[in-house]
C-alpha cells in the first residue's frame, strides 16, 4: 500500500468549508481517479471524505478500495449495504448493483460538503439518513454557479438521469 503525507478530505473539514475553486478543483481531480477506475471495470462504492486524501503538494488521492466492484466480483452479500449511509446512492440502499453512476452520486455529495461544511443527508439516525438520501430535497441555490451544475448532472435519483461529473470535451 502507498503512503502519502497531507490528510483526509475529512480532516480538512473538520475545520470549515473549503473554497469553491479548491473544492471543484478537488472534484476534479477524484472525478479523473474514478474515471480510469471506472475504465478498468472498477467501482470504488465507498467514496466520502475519509477516502479522499489531499496530500502535501495538493494532490488527491483515493484511498480504501476495499469493498469495490469489479465487474461481477464482489466481496458483499447480494442485497447488502456496504458503505456510509449518507453517500451511498439511492440504488445502492435498493440493493440493487452498483456502477459508476453510484460513485458519481458519492462523489457529488462530497463535493456539496466541500462547498458547505456540512453532510447533505447526514441526520441524527441511520433510519433517517437513509430516508434523506431516498427523499430530501437538495436546495442548489446557496451553492457557486459551477458546482451547483456539477452537482445537479450526478445528484438525480434516478441513476439513469445523472450524467459525467465533468462532461466529455470532444
Amino acid at each position: 500500500m502507498a503512503f502519502y503525507q497531507g490528510e483526509t478530505l475529512e480532516q480538512r473539514l473538520a475545520r470549515g468549508p473549503l473554497d469553491p475553486a479548491q473544492a471543484v478543483a478537488l472534484a476534479a481531480q477524484a472525478a479523473s481517479g474514478l474515471t480510469k477506475a471506472h475504465a478498468a471495470g472498477i467501482v470504488h462504492r465507498d467514496i466520502k471524505p475519509a477516502n479522499l486524501m489531499v496530500t502535501t503538494d495538493g494532490t488527491l488521492k483515493i484511498l480504501d478500495f476495499g469493498i469495490a466492484k469489479t465487474g461481477a466480483d464482489t466481496i458483499t452479500a447480494a442485497g447488502a449495504i456496504a458503505g456510509k449511509p449518507a453517500y451511498l446512492a439511492p440504488e445502492l440502499l435498493a440493493g440493487r448493483q452498483a456502477d459508476a453512476r453510484a460513485d458519481l452520486w458519492s462523489l457529488g455529495v462530497v463535493l456539496w460538503e466541500m462547498l458547505r461544511g456540512e453532510t447533505l443527508f447526514r441526520r441524527e439516525t441511520t433510519q433517517e439518513t437513509l430516508a434523506a438520501v431516498l427523499r430530501a430535497r437538495v436546495d442548489l441555490a446557496a451553492l457557486p454557479s459551477a458546482a451547483a451544475a456539477i452537482i445537479g448532472r450526478v445528484r438525480p435519483r434516478r441513476r439513469g438521469r445523472r450524467s459525467p461529473f465533468f462532461p466529455s470535451r470532444t
